[in-house]
């Protein structure tokens, strides 16, 4: 399923957030969203989840306006995990994977066996085995990511929207999860702080800066360096975009030297 954005404009509190933003990811495509930080990378999420301020206008799912879709109808077709999602301390690993399959089922529907094998499946990709009976208070942040990750994955969406959840990873899940979204057959939009990460496993990127689209395109078109320094202020070096892995190398100079520490006398 492809999710388009057409002109879409945010204002709070008398500040653009967003302006004028215009990108399609196609179906199938994972879309990497970056930028500096507080770029408008999570209100543009929220926007394509169909959640305020916008409610989901400017945004189509395939020829549909998201706005018109009922929450259940939305539900079925996308799944959205949020940067800082929790829940209840007291829901075990599994009950929190089984709320994934609440927009397939009604208020007194049996436990199917097409739901059984969805959880399973995400509880498996998420490497979650382990932990299905532990409660949510006592999981690790990385554990909780994968966990929130497992819930939006037994939605079996078309389109699975992701706010940074490399975070609190450590490297080994950090690749593992990346591998496995590039590989999912659905449409992903996630937003990113890392670039090598964005530019080996997206195969578009759409970089935001002070609300407004800097660039977007395949990632050995956007990661330039000149497109890095006007954007996060930063020198890069970037390996040759046509290689197997697209390398980028970062140096930073401070612009004012640190004042001189006093002489130890002790």
């Amino acid at each position: 399923m492809k999710i388009s954005v057409n002109n879409l404009s945010v204002m709070l509190q008398r500040r653009q957030i967003l302006q004028d933003i215009c990108f399609e990811s196609a179906a199938g495509q994972t879309t990497g969203l970056l930028g500096p930080n507080g770029s408008g990378k999570s209100t543009l999420l929220r926007c394509l989840a169909g959640l305020p301020p916008t409610g989901g206008r400017g945004v189509m799912l395939d020829d549909s306006a998201l706005f018109t879709m009922s929450q259940r109808t939305r539900a079925r077709k996308l799944a959205f995990v949020a940067q800082h999602a929790d829940t209840e301390d007291s829901l075990r690993v599994e009950e929190i994977v089984r709320l994934g399959r609440t927009p397939h089922r009604s208020a007194f529907s049996r436990w199917r066996a097409d739901d059984r094998a969805a959880v399973d499946r995400a509880i498996e990709q998420m490497h979650l085995q382990a932990l299905v009976d532990r409660c949510w208070h006592q999981l690790s942040g990385g554990e909780r990511q994968r966990c929130q990750i497992a819930r939006a994955l037994a939605q079996n969406p078309s389109i699975l929207l992701l706010d940074e959840p490399t975070n609190h990873l450590d490297i080994q899940h950090q690749l593992e999860l990346m591998l496995l979204i590039s590989e999912l057959p659905v449409t992903v939009v996630i937003a990113l702080h890392d670039l090598n990460l964005a530019a080996n496993y997206c195969q578009q990127l759409v970089v935001l800066n002070a609300g407004k689209i800097a660039a977007c395109g395949a990632p050995e078109n956007v990661l330039t360096p000149a497109l890095i320094q006007s954007t996060w202020n930063i020198n890069a070096t970037v390996s040759d975009p046509l290689a197997s892995n697209m390398y980028i190398q970062f140096s930073y100079r401070q612009r004012r030297p640190l004042p001189d520490r006093p002489v130890s006398t002790g």
